[in-house]
C-alpha cells in the first residue's frame, strides 16, 4: 500500500502590529467601563537596577499589581534592540507585549524613553484610559508625568528601591508610587532584598530677623 503524505500546515508569520492598530485595540476594549490602565515597562532601567541590587523580579507581579487601579488594557515592555530572545520571551510569558527600540545614537538620548512617551501621547485623549503605570526609576519621565496630569489622568510610578530612583520622579506622585522591592517575590528560592526607605524631607531652622529672640518654630524646606 502507498503511504499517504500528510499535508504540511501553512504557517505564516504574524506581522508586528502598528501603533495605530494597538491604539484601535485599546480604544475598542470598553466592556468594563472607563477604568482602563496601561502598563509601560522601561525594561533596561529596571534590569540595570535589579543587577545593582542583586535582585530578581517576577514580571507578572507588575501586571497583577497594576490591576489594583482598574482593568489593564495594555501591558507593554520597551526593550533595547539587542535584548536577548530569552529575556524577551520571559516578558511575553509574563503578559507583556514587547517592543524593540532602535539603537541609541552617539551622545543621543535613550530611544526607549522616547518610545514610551510617544505611546502615552497616543492614548492620552481616550476616555477609557484613566491610569498610566510607568515602571521605571528614570527621571526623564518627569515631563510625561506632567502631561498625563494635565489631561486629568493618573500617573502611577512603579520603581525598585528609593536609592535607585530619581527623586524628582517620585516627588510629585504622592501616594501613587509603588516600591517593587516591598512586594514579596513569588519566585522559589529568591531571598528578599533590603528595602530602602522613602527619603524624609530635610528640616531646617527658620530664618528670622535679629531681634534677640531664639527661633521656636521650624520650616520644611
Amino acid at each position: 500500500e502507498k503511504s499517504v503524505q500528510k499535508p504540511k500546515p501553512n504557517i505564516r508569520a504574524i506581522p508586528k502590529p502598528t501603533q495605530e492598530q494597538e491604539h484601535t485595540e485599546v480604544v475598542d476594549s470598553r466592556s468594563n467601563g472607563l477604568d482602563g490602565v496601561v502598563v509601560l515597562l522601561d525594561y533596561e532601567n529596571l534590569r540595570i537596577t535589579l543587577e545593582s541590587e542583586n535582585a530578581v523580579l517576577n514580571y507578572g507581579d507588575l501586571i497583577a499589581r497594576a490591576r489594583k487601579y482598574g482593568t489593564v488594557r495594555r501591558s507593554k515592555a520597551f526593550v533595547p534592540w539587542n535584548t536577548s530572545l530569552e529575556n524577551q520571551m520571559r516578558l511575553r510569558m509574563a503578559g507583556f507585549r514587547v517592543e524593540s527600540c532602535p539603537p541609541r545614537k552617539p551622545l543621543g538620548s535613550d530611544t526607549c524613553d522616547g518610545s514610551i512617551e510617544d505611546f502615552v501621547r497616543l492614548l492620552l485623549d481616550h476616555p477609557n484610559i484613566r491610569t498610566f503605570v510607568i515602571v521605571s526609576g528614570d527621571g526623564d519621565f518627569v515631563d510625561i508625568q506632567g502631561e498625563i496630569e494635565n489631561w486629568g489622568k493618573r500617573c502611577v510610578v512603579f520603581h525598585y528601591n528609593y536609592g535607585s530612583t530619581n527623586k524628582n520622579l517620585i516627588a510629585r506622585t504622592g501616594d501613587d508610587v509603588v516600591n517593587l522591592a516591598e512586594i514579596p517575590s513569588k519566585l522559589p528560592g529568591v531571598p528578599q532584598v533590603a528595602v530602602t526607605q522613602k527619603p524624609k524631607p530635610v528640616i531646617r531652622p527658620a530664618i528670622y530677623a535679629t531681634n534677640g529672640l531664639k527661633p521656636n518654630t521650624y520650616n520644611e524646606m
